[in-house]
């Protein structure tokens, strides 16, 4: 019997920019490109055609330093590492 991977709805959600990263909007799960530019564009607006800035991969949340700007950052990982989950990313893109 095969696994089944876990499905995630297309949800746009902002990271928090710090001085080592720009941010930016993402979704859990790897979406299609060009959904992912509409769904952007129907909250924020003005991202028409920048679908060459998609970008997939995995992410991890990690605890960050008591009395820094952020609780909590993600980092990018591979697939296996314990807590990792599937993103689709724009990075920098600001409303």
């Amino acid at each position: 019997m095969g696994v089944s991977m876990k499905v995630y709805p297309l949800r746009i959600e902002m990271t928090t920019e710090t001085s080592n990263d720009p941010g930016g909007l993402f979704s859990r799960g790897h979406h299609d490109a060009a959904a992912f530019v509409a769904a952007i564009t129907a909250e924020y607006g003005g991202l028409d055609g920048m679908t060459g800035q998609v970008e997939t991969g995995y992410w991890r949340w990690v605890p960050c330093a008591p009395g820094g700007d952020v609780d909590m950052r993600c980092i990018e990982t591979r697939q296996p590492t314990r807590g990792a989950f599937p993103v689709t990313y724009m990075r920098g893109m600001w409303a």
